[in-house]
């Protein structure tokens, strides 16, 4: 067991999770992209918070993502990321897509109304849970031949 629980603390906390819930009924791994110049993110699975934060770089979340996929190992994996920013988001999309494509679904997400009203000192607590939203909101499924980057 102590094997099992080594590496990233949300990866930890899902193996925890599936370990306390001996029916995997919602063994699903869905995961928040708010992209921009800083960019949210944040993972659920068995409908529990593992993780949020801000990142600065594609390149960070494209490696996040996949260690929580690969990770956490749900049944399903869903990734939604947020379409307020089309470049940013078909970008990370297509990373996501060449780098995790037959482990994960990847849908694009109408980001409206997704962003708290916090003040402008706020934007990490805002990228979370803009983030956070974008997970909670069903997209339409990504296809790579819709990029163009």
């Amino acid at each position: 067991m102590d094997d099992e629980l080594d590496g990233d603390k949300a990866v930890v906390k899902a193996k925890l999770l599936r370990m306390l819930n001996d029916a995997y009924h919602d063994d699903v791994l869905i995961v928040g992209i708010d992209p921009g110049r800083r960019i949210g993110l944040t993972a659920l699975y068995m409908r529990t918070e593992l993780c949020s934060e801000v990142l600065s770089s594609i390149d960070d979340v494209v490696d996040v993502v996949s260690a929580l996929v690969h990770g956490v190992s749900a049944s399903r994996s869903v990734i939604r990321v947020g379409y307020g920013e089309p470049r940013i988001a078909r970008e990370i999309a297509s990373m996501l897509y060449h780098r995790l494509a037959d482990r994960v679904e990847i849908e694009l997400v109408d980001e409206h109304g997704t962003s708290s009203n916090g003040g402008s000192n706020k934007r990490g607590p805002r990228d979370k849970a803009s983030a956070k939203a974008i997970a909670m909101r069903r997209g339409r499924q990504f296809k790579p031949y819709n990029v163009l980057i």
